[in-house]
């Protein structure tokens, strides 16, 4: 049961991959919407201006490896044994890793490159899709860490031999 439960959470995780993450905007007007494929593949692009044309179709390499790591806890969450469910937990904390990074990475480089030039008008905001591929990591790492002692156990009782008939009195 709880395989199941991780490899849905762990598909989710994947599906995530798919929604909006980083919305970077000047001055209030939006300038790039970037999904975590988008980091994954560099298919992304900036509009306009030369000084941002150095983000469009780089690919991230930590986005990469967050996506490897649930497709590791995917294929991990198809096997039973006690090792798996160790690798699913470290799949899981090792997604949630490599995003946390994956932030401060993006903050960093936004905050080097565009902010002196843009007098701190350039923001960076984690979307939805983000935080969910987050939350998904964290909720497959906690799941696969509770381990089951309580189970439910079908005894079969043997059932009563029928009474024996009494013998007629006379």
């Amino acid at each position: 049961m709880v395989r199941t439960i991780t490899l849905g959470i762990f598909l989710l995780a994947i599906i995530f991959f798919l929604l909006p993450w980083v919305s970077i905007s000047c001055a209030g007007e939006e300038l790039v919407q970037v999904s975590g494929l988008d980091m994954v593949t560099g298919s992304y692009d900036v509009p306009g201006n030369e000084d941002f044309a150095g983000a469009s179709g780089e690919t991230e390499p930590l986005a990469i490896w967050a996506l490897g790591a649930a497709g590791a806890g995917l294929i991990f969450s198809l096997f039973t044994s006690n090792f798996s469910r160790v690798l699913r937990v470290l799949s899981g904390l090792a997604g949630i890793g490599l995003l946390v990074w994956l932030k401060i990475k993006i903050g960093n480089d936004v905050g080097a490159d565009l902010f002196a030039e843009a007098n701190g008008f350039v923001q960076v905001n984690y979307l939805y899709g983000y935080w969910l591929t987050i939350a998904a990591f964290a909720a497959a790492a906690i799941i696969s860490a509770i381990k089951p002692k309580f189970g439910l156990k079908i005894v079969k009782v043997p059932e009563a031999p029928p009474p024996a008939e009494k013998p007629p009195s006379t």
